[in-house]
């Protein structure tokens, strides 16, 4: 467990949150979290894995009853020192669209360049995928990156920034990329539920 989470443990005390509110357990990962995915006292699951753990999440999820999980899904990479503290950022160029580094989602500092000869073409080939979490268009014309910010599919498009995330906007994105929104009023919905109570007066 990283160092990080006992810090905001400390943190989380020194505010004064009420017992059980937040619950940080240290172990193993597959132990520790099959056991939380199959308890029948917790109703909802957030993890952010790879595609395989987040599946295996989601069959065990089912076991006991049935239960709200939401996947935020990731891949690894190569790191600069036997620590795995950082990555190293890497372009790779002439990417063809049936290879391994373009049909999956990575999570490191990694550009691939494909080329592309038409405007339909780019709609055709970035909505060609088992992911669809976010999407950076870079154009002199805000007009037509709007026309292709509406015809791709990606759950966060930004035009001529990247990675402009803020808690007042929702992020997420959809396929095996994601399944939830988060952030915003829509990140919120997940995490409460609704129910009516109706009363006869007379």
């Amino acid at each position: 467990m990283p160092l990080s989470a006992h810090y905001c443990a400390a943190l989380i005390k020194e505010a004064g949150f009420p017992p059980d509110v937040v619950n940080i357990i240290p172990d193993d990962g597959p132990e520790c979290g099959y056991a939380i995915a199959v308890h029948a006292h917790i109703d909802k699951v957030a993890c952010t894995s790879s595609v395989e753990v987040g599946k295996k999440i989601q069959e065990a999820a089912t076991k006991p009853n049935l239960k709200c999980v939401i996947l935020e899904l990731e891949c690894g990479g190569e790191g600069v020192d036997n620590k795995d503290y950082f990555i190293k950022a890497t372009i790779f160029s002439d990417v063809k669209d049936d290879m391994q580094i373009t049909r999956e989602e990575i999570f490191d500092p990694i550009m691939s360049i494909l080329k592309y000869d038409s405007y339909e073409e780019v709609i055709k080939r970035a909505n060609d995928t088992t992911f669809e979490l976010s999407a950076g268009v870079i154009t002199r014309d805000i007009r037509r990156g709007l026309t292709l910010a509406h015809q791709i599919r990606p759950g966060s498009i930004w035009i001529n920034t990247y990675q402009t995330i803020c808690n007042q906007a929702l992020f997420g994105g959809f396929k095996q990329s994601d399944q939830e929104r988060k952030l915003g009023r829509y990140g919120l919905e997940a995490y409460y539920q609704v129910k009516i109570i109706v009363v006869k007066l007379v």
